[in-house]
């Protein structure tokens, strides 16, 4: 390509101020523009990172400014070195760019990656900037188009479905000037948790998976026939919040829903709201009178420069060789105050990793330090994102490296292979572990607070997740039926401990759902309802007749969050499936340490010294282990590598188990999953793991009429 050795004479600042506009105009196609649509479309990330609507401002100016000013500045730096030298900085700025927009270009309308995307893509970016340097009206069109990423941003603040979040920051409504009994409100919301993780084959919580929850249920009742009224967390949790059924095109967000909890109580109620993907509370109430958002945000990557952080992996998506994820920002962690987040002001946080929940996530750190800490009667409400996917969190507290993608998974639907979509159940019912040991924490800080027989505590979730084979993993998506997950999706655990209930628990199978929950705080606190609502209070208003429940699936687009038109389920049908895909159907061990490791083909080895067994000869063949087959586990760290996933050569269909130390850790049939044959997939147990290093062995199980032969095969990688 000839660089022309002269250009119209105009002087610099002429010169320049067309450059940057050309650089403006192709940075709003190429970055702002991707970047802007995809949080455009995913308002939960602005009300994830609790940005105000100046971080969103500042968010918009930075993604559609920031990027032309310093290449334009990068390239005028050059220019220093003579004209030339700027003209090849300019043509290469804008080859850059239009090669990053051809990416995305080709990508969305053919179906090539790789490398060959990267040649294609470049390709075209030299046809246009051929076009550029030999067609008057191309580049007049560049300098022209330099008002596009204005209107993007527009797009982004005035009518894209985040627009109302950005705009909803520091919304207010008056809170409700009533005064009740003055009982300690205390509700925690879980997220994507089933009712069948914690309950057993007779249908009553596991006390010795989850003796937490069930000693909280000995101290209230247990409504083991609850369902969630909403398929997705965006109108399921205002639901529990208002009382009241979902309603389309609606946002989770005080402007929408200024009826909620919060106002009921805000007037005479100091509120501590740790909310995750809402934004329900208003600002005269949290503000003024709940700790628990400013402890939360001082423990937690919220405002501007998470918007930032998380942009950055944004544009890695939509710029990559590969397949987009369908919506980038969809997966939401919580971070942990264990992984390097610091304390709250003026708190230390010295972990000690051999302590039981050593990873706090910063979240339920700040509502649990806010416990008690008002002078009023106190409301503190907790929405967390657990035990919601990615499963990372071992029973004591520790993580572990999450694979990507999880086997098995395409992030939405199960494959139709079994295994693997059980070892991702058991490393969710891990997680439940661990949570349940959060919710002891909860309930041991308001007895010494001298709260707890007085309060009234309130544990359920949003909604579930369904782990069937060849199914999706939630009913939240336009073309993905209900049928073979509804009972893992729609019923949820709910607890409600009333005020001098304690030590009087009770089980019950009235027909509830969770727009009852508001209506029944209200009734324990003695508060009168100044507005109506679809729920009933379980403790005073008579209970549903018959079995049907309503239910509002929802689904995800390109677009935003949708509702579909209100359904009826059949309670006593989903009720029984519930109690039959139950932990107790999972597992057959009545240790709770190792009950969820002695799972599928010979799980009962699991823990056994492999001199007890027999060894037979070298099987022949080779096997592979991602990550390594020699780990080193540091208690101080905070992780564990208990996750083992590999592949065996030779052999596409057998049954292979690992040892640590001597002793057999696991037990995996091998499947296929991408493309790749005799995969194996399984979880080390934590009790059999010791500090230092672990070398892991591998062997294939042999079935000798009736006993197992294990014998060895070498590992690789």
């Amino acid at each position: 390509m000839t660089v022309p050795a002269v250009e119209p004479t105009r002087s610099w600042p002429r010169r320049e101020g067309r450059r940057f506009l050309e650089v403006l105009a192709l940075c709003g196609f190429a970055v702002a523009q991707p970047v802007l649509d995809v949080f455009g479309r995913a308002p939960s990330e602005l009300v994830f990172r609790q940005a105000s609507t100046g971080d969103a401002l500042a968010f918009v100016a930075i993604v559609v400014l920031v990027p032309p000013v310093a290449l334009w500045a990068a390239g005028a730096l050059v220019g220093l070195a003579g004209s030339r030298a700027r003209r090849i900085a300019h043509l290469a700025t804008l080859g850059a760019l239009l090669v990053v927009l051809g990416l995305q270009v080709v990508k969305k309308v053919t179906p090539v990656r790789g490398p060959l995307l990267v040649a294609v893509a470049s390709v075209v970016a030299a046809g246009l900037l051929v076009l550029y340097l030999r067609a008057v009206p191309v580049r007049t069109w560049f300098a022209y188009a330099a008002p596009a990423p204005l209107v993007f941003a527009l797009l982004f603040l005035l009518a894209s479905p985040a627009a109302d979040v950005v705009w909803a920051s520091g919304a207010d409504v008056d809170p409700v000037e009533a005064t009740g009994n003055g009982a300690p409100v205390v509700v925690m919301v879980f997220d994507e948790f089933p009712l069948a993780s914690i309950v057993g084959d007779d249908g009553g919580i596991d006390a010795e998976l989850f003796p937490n929850l069930a000693a909280l249920a000995g101290d209230g009742t247990f409504y083991r026939n609850a369902t969630t009224v909403a398929g997705g967390t965006w109108f399921a949790v205002p639901s529990i919040l208002t009382g009241r059924y979902p309603e389309p095109e609606t946002m989770p967000v005080v402007t929408d829903h200024p009826e909620s909890l919060f106002t009921l109580l805000g007037g005479s109620y100091h509120v501590d709201a740790a909310e995750a993907l809402t934004r329900m509370c208003p600002a005269s109430v949290c503000e003024a009178g709940g700790t628990g958002e400013s402890d939360v945000t001082a423990v937690t990557s919220v405002g501007l420069g998470a918007l930032l952080e998380d942009a950055r992996g944004v544009w890695r998506a939509v710029t990559s060789t590969g397949d987009t994820p369908r919506d980038p920002t969809a997966s939401f962690v919580e971070e942990a105050i264990g992984a390097g987040v610091d304390a709250a002001p003026g708190e230390e946080v010295s972990p000690d990793f051999d302590a039981v929940f050593a990873n706090q996530p910063a979240r339920y750190r700040g509502f649990l330090d806010g416990l008690g800490s008002g002078e009023r009667p106190s409301l503190d409400y907790l929405h967390i994102l657990l035990p919601h996917s990615p499963w990372r969190y071992l029973p004591s507290g520790l993580e572990y490296p999450v694979p990507d993608p999880t086997p098995g998974s395409d992030g939405t639907v199960w494959t139709d292979e079994e295994w693997p979509v059980t070892v991702a159940r058991q490393r969710h019912l891990l997680q439940v572990r661990y949570l349940d040991g959060l919710v002891g924490e909860v309930v041991e800080r308001l007895r010494s607070a001298g709260m707890y027989d007085d309060a009234v505590v309130v544990v359920t979730a949003d909604h579930g997740v369904a782990f069937q084979p060849g199914e999706p993993m939630r009913g939240t998506f336009e073309d993905e039926p209900l049928d073979e997950i509804y009972p893992e999706n729609v019923w949820v655990p709910l607890v409600v401990k009333v005020p001098g209930q304690g030590g009087a628990g009770t089980v019950s199978d009235a027909n509830v759902e969770t727009v009852d929950i508001l209506p029944t705080i209200a009734d324990l606190v003695g508060i009168e309802l100044p507005w109506e609502v679809d729920g009933r209070s379980l403790v005073s208003d008579p209970p549903r007749t018959g079995s049907a429940k309503t239910f509002y699936p929802s689904f995800i687009t390109v677009y935003g969050n949708f509702l579909e038109e209100e359904m009826t389920i059949d309670g006593d049908v989903g009720q029984r499936l519930v109690t039959e895909r139950s932990v107790g159907a999972l597992t057959v061990d009545d240790d709770p340490e190792m009950k969820l490791y002695r799972i599928g083909p010979y799980g009962e080895l699991v823990g056994r010294p492999v001199r007890e067994l027999a060894v037979g000869p070298a099987a022949g063949v080779r096997g592979h282990v991602d990550e390594g087959a020699s780990r080193t586990f540091d208690p101080a760290t905070g992780t564990a590598p208990v996750h083992v996933l590999g592949r065996l050569d030779g052999r596409s269909e057998a049954t292979v188990a690992v040892a640590v130390d001597g002793v057999v850790a696991g037990v995996s049939p091998t499947f296929t999953w991408e493309d790749r044959e005799g995969t194996f997939v399984m979880m080390i147990p934590e009790p059999l793991l010791t500090p230092g290093t672990i070398e892991l062995d591998l062997y294939l199980l042999e079935d000798r009429g009736g006993s197992v032969e294990l014998r060895p095969v070498p590992l690789e990688g």
